[in-house]
Order: structure tokens, then sequence, then C-alpha cells
């Protein structure tokens, strides 16, 4: 469903249009956004959510459910002044403070499992001169803004990566 057809019916249900009464759909939009950011970061907190099964006298720790995450490809880019490869999101995405909203990246038609570390960023710097640093021959990432950097990533490793994340509403 495309975000401006759920603004409007989320319209309709209150009796509004968007052509009668000069109803603007961005409120909607924008409200809808932070309501669902902030259950999904509710989730990601561990805390306890009442569901079906609290009506039966049991509630459980919730998980992000699989319906959250999109899986998108991203092509690999160097960086020359930074001597790193990178990729960035294909669209907007969710992150929290406990969590980057990254569920996996790996190479794009790598099926054997080859899943890259997630790293704080400027946590290569950190551990630059350390063998902890050689992340084990994996390949590990950074998140800066929309961009990702890898670490430890060899030339023409991978042409494209895939990105399983949580986009925003609007990048859905």
């Amino acid at each position: 469903m495309k975000i401006g057809l759920f603004a409007d019916l989320v319209l309709a249900e209150l009796s509004y249009t968007t052509t009668d009464r000069k109803i603007d759909r961005r409120p909607v939009i924008v409200r809808a956004e932070a309501i669902r950011t902030d259950m999904i970061g509710m989730l990601f907190s561990g805390a306890t959510m009442v569901t079906q099964t609290a009506r039966i006298g049991y509630s459980k720790q919730a998980e992000v459910n699989d319906a959250y995450y999109v899986s998108k490809v991203a092509p690999v880019q160097f960086d020359e002044v930074r001597g790193k490869y990178y990729s960035v999101f294909p669209t907007e995405r969710v992150s929290f403070t406990t969590n980057s909203g990254i569920r996996m990246i790996r190479g794009a038609q790598d099926n054997t499992g080859g899943y890259f570390i997630e790293q704080k960023a400027g946590s290569g710097a950190a551990y630059g001169l350390l063998e902890s640093s050689q992340l084990g021959g994996k390949i590990g990432f950074e998140v800066e803004g929309n961009t990702l950097y890898y670490n430890n990533m060899l030339p023409d490793t991978y042409p494209n990566v895939l990105i399983t994340y949580i986009p925003s509403l609007l990048g859905l």
C-alpha cells in the first residue's frame, strides 16, 4: 500500500476527505511514522508488551517481527579519500540507541553465511593495530548516517551487498 493511500484511509475513517475540507496528508504520515518508530523501539528495548495471549493470563517479551524488515541490494563503491569501500542505504532507515535497525549485511549472491560484523563507528581506529581488528578474516561494517563503510573488504570481493534493515515508513 502506498503511503498516500494509507493517509487517505485514515482520514476517511475519521470522516474527512483530502478534497472537501482541504485536509493535508502530511500530519497523518508524520504521526504514523512516530507511532511506528516508538512501537519498534519498545520491542528493541526488551519491553513486555500486552498481546492477545494476555487475556488468558500470559504476556511475553515481544520480538521484532520479520514483517518490519526489508532486504535491498546496494552497490559497493570505493571512497578514494578514506581508502575504504562503502554503500549507501537504498532508502531511509529507522535506528535506535540500542540497535542500528540492521539485521544483516552479506554479499548479494553469497549464500554461504558470510555475514558482515557490525562495529561501532570509529572502532576501527581504536582497534586498528590489534589482531582483533582483523575480525577473524570477516568483513565488518560501520554506520555513518546513511552510509555503510566496510572494514577488511578486499578489492572486487562484492560488487553488490544485500542489506536487511528496518526502513522508515516513507522508505517502504
